[in-house]
Order: C-alpha cells, then structure tokens, then sequence
C-alpha cells in the first residue's frame, strides 16, 4: 500500500516538473526541469513494474540478459549466434 502511494506521488512530481518546463522561459531550466520529469517517470514506472508484477519483472530482466550476452558473444553463449544465422540467414531489403 504504501509503495503505490509513492509511486503516485513519484509521477505527480514528475507531471508537475513536465509542466513547469513548458512554461519556464530559459532554455537551461527548460532542460534540467523536463529531464528531471523525464528520470522522475522512469524510476516510478520501474518501482511500478518491481512492485506489481515481480516475477514477471524477473523474466524479463533474465531474457534481457541472455539476449545481451549473446549480442555481446559472450564466452557462454557464442556458440549459439552461428547457430542462428546458419539457420535464418539476414534478408537485407531495400526500400525504393
């Protein structure tokens, strides 16, 4: 209960840091105002995700990783990428 609370008042504080770069007038406001908004909102989404759907969040974090090991060949995995383009080989279109 009390971590949705915060998550709302996290995205209340990032809507209003939004807003009021819109309204000020120095670009350098401007910017650290809707930055901030912007890194407001994600931590709020990413409490949100944590706290409502954990395990759900674990998967994902799992899959992501093992898509960046193999994106990053490593040691473990990098048998598997020619095994992946033996198989499907890249199709490279040009659009006209």
């Amino acid at each position: 209960m009390a971590t949705e609370s915060l998550v709302e008042l996290i995205f209340v504080i990032a809507a209003v840091s939004m807003v009021l770069s819109l309204l000020s007038r120095g670009t350098e406001w401007r910017f650290v105002l809707a930055f901030s908004g912007i890194v407001l909102a994600a931590v709020g989404v990413a409490l949100l995700v944590v706290f409502a759907y954990p395990r759900e969040t674990l998967l994902v974090l799992g899959t992501g990783a093992m898509v960046t090991g193999i994106g990053w060949g490593c040691a473990h995995t990098r048998w598997l990428a020619p095994l992946g383009t033996l198989r499907w080989p890249a199709r490279i279109r040009r659009s006209l």
